[in-house]
């Protein structure tokens, strides 16, 4: 009996753990070091790589954060959060997405004073992200496993809507603050247990409830 309990917690610790671990990649661009003046994250991140589900799952992506004057939007399977249309904390959840590509943009109006987003002056796919250090195409950064101000994300997606700076007959203008802190979206993965899982799970409570009624 105590051998049936055990296998029973032990099935169950198993199958929560394994339902978390590396449900999301990062597939291409390269490792780097995150800028000193951004203002939200430290350490390193992805440049240029895209993210990648490893089995079905719920998805829930927050506002977290945005230092930019421009209108900046992220989009994913089309719900859409932004920096002048949402509160820091809002979310939205997408359930049952299929492993693979994650569904997701970032896109900016490129302006200051425009009174709404207006036309897409410059975006970024996933699938198609670039590596830029430089600031002249939009691009964003992941980085994994990351907890912000005391709350875990599975990934934080970080966007760089490359502002005013450019490079000007080979020369770089510096106003740009090229650091992917114009944009934080939080990104939350929970797997879907599989029938078979579910099903054993549940065997072995029923195994569970009738041993401690015998008992």
């Amino acid at each position: 009996m105590q051998c049936l309990k055990s296998s029973v917690l032990a099935f169950a610790a198993t199958a929560s753990l394994s339902a978390q671990a590396a449900l999301l990649t990062v597939d291409g661009g390269m490792m780097a070091p995150v800028p000193s003046n951004n203002a939200f994250v430290t350490g390193s991140y992805n440049l240029g790589g895209n993210v990648s589900l490893t089995e079905e799952a719920h998805l829930t992506f927050t506002f977290l954060e945005a230092e930019a004057g421009y209108w900046n939007t992220f989009t994913a399977y089309s719900s859409v959060l932004g920096n002048k249309v949402n509160a820091k904390g809002d979310s939205f959840t997408v359930n049952n997405v299929l492993a693979g590509l994650l569904d997701f943009s970032f896109s900016t109006n490129g302006s200051w004073t425009s009174p709404a987003p207006g036309s897409d002056a410059g975006s970024v796919t996933n699938g198609a992200n670039v590596v830029d250090i430089l600031g002249n195409v939009h691009s964003f950064a992941t980085l994994l496993n990351y907890t912000y101000k005391g709350v875990f994300y599975d990934a934080l997606l970080v966007f760089d809507d490359t502002g005013p700076g450019r490079l000007v007959d080979g020369v770089w203008n510096p106003v740009d603050d090229d650091n992917h802190d114009d944009l934080v979206i939080g990104l939350n993965v929970v797997a879907v247990p599989a029938p078979a899982a579910m099903l054993l799970m549940g065997l072995g409570l029923i195994g569970l409830g009738a041993s401690r009624r015998r008992n």
